[in-house]
């Protein structure tokens, strides 16, 4: 899914979208686990940065 960013209205805003996913999982190994990811999506509303860890 592409984020328009052209239809925000704050410049700012527009420039840099992040959003946070938060997600459990689990397995047979581990346990149950949470995992955080973020995302940067750029001007054109592609994804330029991602990032992911324990949540």
């Amino acid at each position: 899914m592409t984020i328009q960013t052209a239809g925000l209205s704050d410049p700012a805003v527009r420039a840099f979208v992040t959003f946070v996913l938060v997600a459990r999982h689990r397995n047979d190994t581990w346990g149950e686990m949470r995992t955080r990811r973020l995302f940067t999506v750029a001007q054109d509303g592609r994804i330029s940065r991602f990032e992911t860890g324990q949540a």
